[in-house]
């Protein structure tokens, strides 16, 4: 995770509305400009990324 990252957190619910993950989601800049992108769980072990369009 690049020094740069902003961290926000995210709840996901289930049909019943209640919280079903409790995950963050981690986006930074590089030294050469490129942006990352990580899915994070409670532990901050970055999940798979559903879908990513290039």
């Amino acid at each position: 995770m690049p020094s740069s990252a902003m961290i926000r957190k995210a709840l996901t619910f289930d049909e019943n509305n209640l919280v079903q993950n409790r995950l963050s989601y981690s986006v930074g800049v590089d030294a050469y400009g490129k942006y990352s992108f990580e899915i994070l769980d409670e532990t901050e072990t970055p999940l798979p990324i559903p879908l990513m369009a290039s």
